[in-house]
């Protein structure tokens, strides 16, 4: 029961940072419409906007450094998988360790393509 509603709580928590991602992309879009349209003359919003940019640019920078950092281990268990070949429970074991990675990468590589847009 308890682990139930924690569940639940965590979905709730998901479904709000979803919902301010959503709210800060399209606030994102507007700002730059805005500052298209008034052609550098509010210095002030000019400023908020390069701000915000600059974060994004740098949390793009996080999002591939993780994912880079898991592609090499990655290949680093792929290459001790092959060493192990005689070992089956081991290379089943690297495996699964494997697809946790994989599955996170595909991840941040979503979060990666989000921040694009």
């Amino acid at each position: 029961m308890d682990l139930a509603k924690r569940d639940k709580e965590i979905q709730e928590i998901r479904k709000l940072i979803e919902n301010r991602k959503k709210l800060l992309k399209d606030s994102h879009k507007e700002l730059k419409k805005n500052i298209s349209i008034s052609e550098n003359k509010n210095k002030y919003l000019n400023d908020i906007f390069n701000d915000y940019e600059n974060d994004l640019i740098e949390e793009r920078k996080q999002k591939q450094k993780q994912y880079d950092a898991l592609r090499i281990i990655s290949d680093y268990i792929s290459e001790i998988a092959i060493e192990q070949h005689e070992d089956k429970d081991e290379v089943k074991k690297l495996r699964n360790e494997q697809n946790i990675i994989l599955n996170e990468m595909k991840k941040i590589k979503m979060q990666l393509l989000d921040l694009e847009k």
